[in-house]
Order: C-alpha cells, then sequence, then structure tokens
C-alpha cells in the first residue's frame, strides 16, 4: 500500500490507522485523591477484565499522560487543586476532540452536569458510597469506548479504501455506481464523476453483457460473492482483461474488486478477503452513516440510516439532505453543507425524519471528501442519536430550576409559622414556673431547634441538588413496607408483586414512596387498596381510590397544589423533585380500578 491515501475524510490525506481493534480499553482516571483512585481502579479491572486503568492526580499530569501514549477513554473529578474537571474537557477536547471523557465527581451539583454536557462530555456519573457505583461506571466507559471505536472504524475503512492498490467500487441494488477509488478510476481510464451515477454495463462490451447480466450477477446473491475474469472497455476504447471479486452486502449493495491483468500478470492474490472487509466496514456502524455529492444529495447509507428512519435505502439516496430531517431544519442541513465544503468539516443538530412521521433528533458530523489534487468530491458523516442525550440536559434544567423553586418555597412558607411557633414559646416560657411544665416547654423548644435546622437544610438541599447523593443498591418491597409501617394504615391493604433492588439514595426513596403512599391514603380513605410493581425500568403505585383527572395530572407535581381541602400542596411536589434527582421520570395515569397510578421510570433496576 501507499504511504499515505490519495484522499481522506478531513481533506489532509493523513490515515488514520489500522483497522484492527485492541481488546484491551485503556482508561485514565484523574482525581487529587490517590487512595480513592487506587479503590476504584481495583473495582473497575475486577467489573471488566478489558478494563486497564492508569492514575493521574492533577490535570498537568494528566495531559502529560495523554501526549506521552494512548488512552481510550478519560474518567475525572471535577473539583482538583490546580484546576476543574471542566477545564480539563476543554484542554482534552483541543488535542483529542472525539476522545471518551466522562465526569465522575462528588459535586451535586446539576448545574455542573448541565454545563458538561454542554461543553461535549461524554457522560456524567455522580459518586455514590456503594460499590454498585464501580460496576456503572465500568459499563459506561465500555459503551463510550464501544461507540468511539465504531465511528472511527468508518474513517479508518474508506481510508483504507483509497490506499488500496486494487480498484474498488460500491453500486447500489439497481447496479449504479455510488463509489469509486482511484486505483479503480485508473484501471478503467474514467474519472470519479464520470462513474458515479453510471450503470456498470458502461464498462462492458455489449455481447458480453447479457452474459455478465444473466451469468454472473445472480451468482453473487446465491453464493455472497463472485470472482473470475471479464473483459472491460476503458474509457479510452481499449479493452483490458480484469480479475473481479464481487460481494454483497446485507442491504444488497455490490462491493467490487479488480485488478488489471492485462498489465500486470504477476500478483494474483485473492481479492475475496478484501470485499469481505469493505463489506464489513460500510455496515458495522451503529450511528447513521451518510455520503452526499457536492450538491448534498445523499449517495450512500448505511443499515442503520434505513433502521432509523424506516425508507429503504433506494428511497434514501433518491433525496436531498434536506428532504431527510424536518422542515425547521432544512436551512441549518443547507448550512453545514456549505460550511463542510469551504472549511472541510461542519457539526450539527437536526431531527430526522422517519417514514411514519416521527422526528428523532442527532448530531451529525460531516467531513469534505477531495481527490489528490484536492478537489472536492463529496462529503462523509456520521449521524448519532442524541434524543436521549437531550432529554436528559433537559431534565436537569428543568430539576435545577424547580429545586431552586422548591426550596425557595420551601424556606419561606415554613419558617413563617415556626417563627410564630418561636415567639410564642419564647412568650411561653418567662410565664412558666413550674418545674414539670417547663420542662415540656423545653422539649417542645427543642423540637422547634430540629425543625429550624431541617427546614434550612432541606431548603439548601433543594437548591444545591443534593437529594440523591448516596447512591446504592436498595430492597423496593422492603424500602415500601418500611415507609408503609410509618403510616396510619391499619385499614389500608398493601399489595406488592415480585419486586427487585433498584439503585437509589435510601432515605429519598423512603420520603418519595411515604408521599405516595400518604397521598393514597389522604385521596382515597383510609380503606384504600394500594399495589406497589416493578416495571422493566422502575416502579408504580396504584390505588382504587378517586383518582386524578387528566387535566390535573401534570399540575399536581407543581409546589403549593393540592386537590385536597386540607393538603400542603408539597407532598407530590417532593416525589417529583426526588425523581428528578436520581434522573427518574415520574407521571401519573389511571388505574386498573380507576383510581391513580403513579409510574415511575427511567430507574435502574437490579437483577
Amino acid at each position: 500500500m501507499n504511504p499515505e491515501p490519495p484522499w481522506s475524510l478531513d481533506g489532509t490525506g493523513h490515515s488514520i490507522g489500522s483497522v484492527d481493534t485492541p481488546e484491551v480499553i485503556r482508561v485514565l482516571h484523574v482525581d487529587d485523591e490517590p487512595e480513592l483512585l487506587d479503590v476504584v481502579s481495583t473495582y473497575l479491572e475486577r467489573e471488566n477484565e478489558a478494563l486497564s486503568v492508569e492514575i493521574a492526580t492533577s490535570a498537568a499530569a494528566a495531559m502529560d499522560h495523554l501526549r506521552r501514549g494512548p488512552v481510550d477513554c478519560v474518567v475525572s473529578d471535577y473539583r482538583m487543586p490546580d484546576t476543574d474537571g471542566l477545564e480539563l474537557l476543554e484542554a482534552v477536547r483541543e488535542e483529542h476532540p472525539e476522545l471518551p471523557f466522562i465526569l465522575y465527581t462528588g459535586e451535586g451539583s446539576e448545574t455542573i452536569a448541565s454545563e458538561a454536557i454542554s461543553r461535549g462530555v461524554t457522560d456524567y456519573l455522580q459518586k455514590g458510597t456503594g460499590t454498585d457505583q464501580y460496576a456503572i461506571l465500568a459499563n459506561r466507559i465500555e459503551n463510550a469506548v464501544e461507540r468511539h471505536r465504531a465511528a472511527t472504524q468508518v474513517e479508518r475503512g474508506f481510508s483504507a479504501m483509497e490506499t488500496a492498490r486494487e480498484g474498488i467500487s460500491i453500486l447500489d441494488e439497481s447496479g449504479r455506481f455510488v463509489y469509486v477509488n482511484d486505483a479503480y478510476t485508473d484501471v478503467v481510464g474514467y474519472d470519479r464523476a464520470e462513474l458515479v451515477g453510471q450503470h456498470w454495463d458502461l464498462l462492458y462490451p455489449d455481447e458480453d453483457a447479457h452474459s455478465v447480466r444473466e451469468e454472473i450477477l445472480p451468482e453473487v446473491p446465491e453464493q455472497g460473492r463472485w470472482t473470475g475474469e471479464t473483459v472491460y472497455v476503458r474509457g479510452d476504447g481499449e479493452r483490458i482483461l480484469v480479475d473481479h471479486a464481487i460481494a454483497r452486502s446485507g442491504d444488497g449493495a455490490l462491493i467490487c474488486l479488480i485488478r488489471d491483468m492485462t498489465r500486470t500478470d504477476d500478483d494474483r492474490r485473492p481479492l475475496v478477503g478484501e470485499a469481505a472487509f469493505v463489506e464489513c466496514t460500510l455496515d458495522a456502524l451503529e450511528d447513521v452513516f451518510y455520503v452526499l455529492d457536492t450538491d448534498g444529495e445523499v449517495l450512500r447509507v448505511n443499515e442503520r440510516a434505513v433502521e432509523t428512519t424506516g425508507y429503504t435505502r433506494a428511497e434514501i439516496t433518491a433525496m436531498h439532505a434536506t428532504e431527510v430531517v424536518t422542515e425547521a431544519d432544512h436551512d441549518a442541513v443547507l448550512s453545514a453543507v456549505d460550511e463542510t465544503l469551504i472549511d472541510g468539516e461542519s457539526r450539527l443538530e437536526a431531527s430526522l425524519v422517519t417514514s411514519d412521521g416521527r422526528a428523532v433528533l442527532h448530531e451529525f458530523r460531516t467531513r469534505r471528501l477531495t481527490d489528490p489534487t484536492g478537489t472536492t468530491i463529496g462529503l462523509v458523516g456520521i449521524g448519532r442519536d442524541v434524543t436521549e442525550r437531550k432529554r436528559r440536559e433537559r431534565q436537569l434544567e428543568r430539576q435545577a430550576t424547580q429545586f431552586e423553586a422548591f426550596g425557595s418555597v420551601l424556606s419561606h412558607d415554613m419558617r413563617n409559622p415556626l417563627s410564630v411557633l418561636r415567639a410564642r414559646l419564647d412568650l411561653l416560657d418567662a410565664d412558666v414556673d413550674d418545674p414539670e411544665l417547663r420542662e415540656h416547654v423545653e422539649t417542645v423548644d427543642r423540637t422547634v431547634d430540629r425543625l429550624e435546622g431541617l427546614v434550612t437544610d432541606m431548603a439548601s438541599v433543594m437548591r444545591e441538588g443534593n437529594i440523591a447523593s448516596d447512591l446504592e443498591p436498595v430492597d423496593l418491597e422492603s424500602a415500601v413496607r418500611d415507609a408503609w409501617d410509618a403510616l396510619d394504615a391499619t385499614d389500608a391493604e398493601l399489595t406488592v408483586g415480585d419486586s427487585e433492588r433498584v439503585t437509589a439514595d435510601e432515605q429519598a426513596l423512603t420520603r418519595l414512596l411515604d408521599n405516595l403512599l400518604g397521598n393514597a391514603l389522604d385521596h382515597a380513605g383510609p380503606e384504600v387498596s394500594v399495589t406497589v410493581e416493578t416495571l422493566p425500568d422502575g416502579f408504580a403505585v396504584a390505588d382504587d381510590g378517586p383518582g386524578i383527572p387528566p387535566g390535573d395530572r401534570e399540575t399536581v407535581f407543581e409546589p403549593g397544589y393540592s386537590l385536597a381541602e386540607d393538603g400542603t400542596g408539597f407532598g407530590l411536589a417532593s416525589v417529583r423533585q426526588i425523581a428528578l434527582a436520581h434522573g427518574w421520570d415520574v407521571r401519573v395515569t389511571e388505574s386498573e380500578a380507576g383510581g391513580a397510578r403513579f409510574e415511575v421510570t427511567d430507574v435502574t433496576v437490579l437483577d
């Protein structure tokens, strides 16, 4: 192979590297606490034997490590003496734009999480106290590295195709060229622009076209490939003998490798293996992959694009790039195409429109394709589904806002009655001489002190987002039973179905369950029947009471709103706050008995 490819995805002409994917995942963990680094390293390597963890106790040491050797993923704390995790993220992005970076921090502020996501962090995980957090972290690392390697594989694949000595072409199901490398154009004597879009029979003598169509091509889908020799007619009219290897990809496209045997008859290495490699490269990527011409017309997509949109490959490749996205994103797509043609690269967030009308948000990265002279011949890119990430960002923003609002309400509305109670106690204390009564007054006084401290702490927690700071496996049934036993539910009935362990802050989960179960007693009466069941991604609490009208099912979670005359309006608001602090979602529907059913989802349910 040539030392450098004739074109590349970034226009530089530099090869990206070997296609071999190493089994070892090299992790750089950055934290200023050496003892914690040692513990995390031990647990990560125990959780996943593929992980090899190196450590750095400062951002400067981390950057030195990255410059000395390869790293597959960086895991960093937020608060460090010389800098913080966000500043380290920016430094890493400057030198390694696509390197997976996970912020693993004890800081509970959702503002930090939102900022990290906006700056391009790959993932965010809050430290807990239980050892299960290390299994979660190991899984996050593995997933991030696998996605990164898959994206890199496509770039390497195209680089490898362009550096190949053999001619490589890709034809769609109708037999028209959608891609050719320079070696292929050298063999057939046509420019790339003259071939792309043309039918394969352009290259065959008239007398051979029928036999190729009726004898050779039918063998490809039956056997998966065909090898042999045929005659081509070059662009200058010369007839040449060509050694062929044709493979069929999973989507019906043909990958053709050729060698001119008229000019060089000294190399008869089999071409089938390389054809299989090209086939795997095109459709193995889990993200959406596409090739556009310089006008933005879609020339090529992979299987993931077909699965995501619901269109056939033929339907997509008959579209312009703007037709594959929502109308609101048309101008942004056109601007991204222009930016890529001018600057060599662009990034864009846009929603792919599926065949059934849904919109799936993707983050697209598009690069320019150039030929050996530097002439732009098209665009190639990868689109990653970021629907879930954006949902999480919106959730974090909503959570931060509601934390602040709820903390202010809690502080204001609770302090007023406590202030009155304190004043009355002071007056009573001055007039009580009886020792026995004074003992009672002092007990109440200590209780008021405790309440004042609790309100202060709770208001601070709500504002800082530290409700769920101690995540660990919690047995759901035990937590439900504990919360139920604390309620006055003598005449009520509780049924707990098969339950699992969930990852949660145990105290916060107990408060959430206490509010949901208490809500059933308050609104459905003392003889209510309550059922708790585990869902695939969470749990549900249902009752047989009067239920909640559809028009009130969202507003019941707002602070101060209550359907009961004597309700405080904070019970269900607290439920939502606790759920959001865990990264969960909560909604209310109708139970099978016609009552209220609260579903808490996005929960990590453990086997």
